[in-house]
């Protein structure tokens, strides 16, 4: 099998079953996405071509609009592709601590390894979706549970101050602290933290 022939098979037999539960396929990305008001829910796809070995895996991004509008104006991302950021990032790990990405060398070990992909989907993932539709739920998890969010430092960080200042976390100065300690040796991204910590700090900012 070649990489576009995994690829293909791929979209194709998600686009069926992720379709009753409202996720649309998006080609420009290559992702599958549903949205609603200032939510949306994206399955995003990973595929590495080793042949003959291919490797391929799924995270979860869930993007909420009021919180992205503010990291973006620190995250120096252009703005057309803003509207591609996740507010979190989050592994198949997270939800089975024993798949971190699935292996196949041809069309049936791709046919079983989509099975258990999906079976976990029904199973674990679409709960999730359906149960982080609050600012409040998605900050509990986020600035406690390490393994829920894999968004590469300092942005990480940044979107939990900004999830508990939102949500009114009264622990919000203790995040920054520990958080702080995690950002400060990569001294060309911290400087970016700390001035959305000042950002936060003033409360007009988030009324």
């Amino acid at each position: 099998m070649t990489k576009k022939e995994v690829r293909n098979k791929i979209i194709t037999v998600l686009k069926v079953s992720l379709l009753k539960h409202g996720f649309i396929y998006n080609s420009k990305i290559g992702s599958f996405y549903k949205s609603k008001d200032d939510w949306k829910y994206e399955v995003i796809l990973g595929l590495y071509d080793y042949n003959p070995e291919y490797k391929f895996s799924f995270g979860l991004c869930i993007r909420n609009n009021k919180v992205e509008s503010i990291f973006h104006k620190f995250s120096g991302t252009i703005a057309e592709y803003q509207q591609s950021s996740c507010t979190s990032l989050t592994p198949l790990k997270y939800f089975d601590d024993k798949t971190v990405d699935y292996k196949i060398t041809n069309e049936n070990e791709l046919s079983i390894a989509l099975n258990e992909f999906l079976q976990l989907f029904e199973n674990k993932i679409i709960e999730s979706i359906n149960y982080f539709t609050t600012l409040e739920l998605l900050e509990k998890e986020f600035n406690t549970n390490p393994n829920f969010n894999v968004i590469s430092i300092p942005d990480t960080y940044i979107h939990g101050l900004i999830l508990a200042k939102l949500c009114n976390n009264t622990n919000f100065e203790d995040l920054v602290k520990s958080y702080a300690a995690i950002v400060d040796p990569y001294i060309h991204e911290k400087n970016k933290y700390y001035a959305v910590v000042e950002y936060l700090r003033d409360e007009s900012n988030i009324l």
